[in-house]
């Protein structure tokens, strides 16, 4: 009789709790200068949501919080989403129910309405203290 722990399903949600944690290593070892250059600023001239997260994750890595979230505070926001899927994940392969992330859908609306308004804010002059640059 096969165990629980080997159905196709958990097979591969173990390859994948096996590899987040390598692939962050490997994140942190190589980022040393990795530049990407958003296209969305090249093309447009504004700051998108998303601009200065690299550099913010990599501040993370190099716990200088502070700084990762002056970058991007989007970035914290991420690390904290991807840390409870990645918690609820494991227990859900050792068959155990944890709920560590909000399951209510406004949560998640007002988070967008955030994202937009920092979106928005960041490109105005008087808030310029908000750009990564």
């Amino acid at each position: 009789m096969k165990s629980k722990y080997f159905y196709k399903q958990n097979i591969v949600r173990l390859c994948v709790l096996l590899a987040v944690p390598i692939v962050i290593a490997l994140a942190a070892v190589l980022q040393k200068g990795f530049v990407f250059h958003c296209p969305y600023r090249t093309w447009c001239g504004f700051l998108c949501p998303g601009c200065g997260i690299n550099r913010a994750f990599g501040e993370m890595m190099h716990l200088h919080l502070w700084r990762s979230i002056r970058l991007n505070p989007a970035a914290l926001l991420l690390a904290i989403i991807g840390l409870g899927e990645y918690i609820e994940q494991t227990a859900a392969f050792f068959g155990k129910t944890i709920t560590v992330l909000p399951r209510n859908k406004w949560v998640y609306i007002s988070i967008g309405i955030m994202f937009a308004l920092y979106c928005v804010l960041r490109n105005i002059p008087k808030f310029q203290w908000l750009s990564v640059a």
